[in-house]
């Protein structure tokens, strides 16, 4: 039952498109993964302790330099004891960095498109004043 279990995982992983970055985290305490967003930025997730980190740097090489000049970054306290992060499971590793890679990509594409920062709340527009009080 395990083996078609697993398959049945995997099946619903794949048509749900569960993991579209190809996140792979290794380990525990900490849980780690790494790798290139699509504009070719380094980025770091790592879950220790009682928190799990996410960042998005121009490349390893600044992480190294005493974390350099980080692009984005997230932090989430995760768990009610001391270790709890560095046993979250891969999947909600995945699940997490995917979280964090989309609001990364949604904020580039807002900076790219008005040239400022970005947006609060991408999805409010403006509406017509003949709409307004209809």
């Amino acid at each position: 039952m395990v083996g078609l279990k697993k398959k049945l995982v995997l099946w619903w992983e794949k048509i749900t498109n569960f993991n579209p970055h190809s996140v792979w985290p290794t380990g525990h305490c900490p849980v780690q993964a790494e790798g290139y967003t699509k504009d070719g930025k380094w980025y770091y997730f790592r879950a220790r302790g009682k928190q799990a980190r996410f960042m998005i740097l121009e490349s390893k090489d600044e992480y190294v330099k005493v974390e350099g000049l980080i692009l984005f970054e997230r932090n989430l306290d995760y768990g009610w004891n001391t270790h709890q992060a560095g046993w979250l499971s891969h999947e909600d590793a995945v699940r997490l960095t995917t979280v964090w890679l989309n609001e990364y990509y949604n904020e580039s594409t807002l900076k790219n498109i008005s040239g400022d920062e970005p947006y609060d709340n991408p999805q409010v527009t403006s509406v017509p004043e003949k709409q307004i009080g209809d």
